[in-house]
This record gives structure tokens, sequence and C-alpha cells, in this order.
């Protein structure tokens, strides 16, 4: 779900959000990538 703050002062809620997806996908290539790094860290 994504907000919206419009210029009149409304505001949008819609389902799905693009920018946040496409950020979401960069971390799970990142959690992928280094998963022995964070699993260390999170000890």
């Amino acid at each position: 779900m994504s907000v919206t703050d419009n210029a009149d002062g409304s505001v949008t809620i819609s389902p799905y959000d693009a920018d946040f997806e496409e950020s979401m996908a960069i971390v799970d290539d990142i959690m992928v990538e280094y998963r022995d790094a964070l699993r260390a860290l999170a000890k």
C-alpha cells in the first residue's frame, strides 16, 4: 500500500508503489549476496 500527499492537500492511497518494489528487489539481492556477513553481524 502506498500513501501519497497531493499538491491540493488531499491524500491518494494506492495498493502498489513501483519505487518501493524496485527498492525491495535491490535489498533482496544484497541480502542474498551478503547472507553470511549479515548472519555473523546478527549474532
